[in-house]
């Protein structure tokens, strides 16, 4: 998975009202950025099989979204940690480097992270 999208999901999670839907236009708000933009991303992770949309114009993460985002928050948290242990920055510039770094490895060497 991407950067861009890692950020996507992560977005939609933090946008999740207690019934588990978000709404696009918060996801753009939470982001920064154009609701088309998001929802032309959206779309891509509807494909994929990450979300879905409702009747009711909503989305929700699909188990197979939440399964990926748990891994890469492992990920993402293990990296983190790395970085901290070699590097003075600030816990915010570590996670976002931490997605980066995320989002630009194989998933063979995710998989090696995750279990370690």
């Amino acid at each position: 998975m991407t950067e861009t999208s890692i950020r996507y999901l992560r977005a939609m999670k933090d946008k999740e009202g207690e019934n588990g839907e978000f709404r696009l236009c918060e996801v753009a708000d939470l982001l920064g950025l154009s609701k088309p933009g998001v929802s032309k991303a959206a779309t891509r992770l509807s494909e994929e099989g990450l979300i879905y949309r409702m009747d009711n114009g909503r989305y929700k993460i699909t188990d197979k979204g939440m399964t990926l985002l748990r891994f890469y928050e492992v990920c993402i948290y293990k990296i983190s940690e790395l970085l901290k242990e070699r590097f003075p920055l600030k816990d915010s510039i570590l996670k976002h480097e931490a997605v980066v770094i995320a989002g630009s490895l194989s998933d063979e060497t995710l998989k090696v992270i995750y279990e370690s």
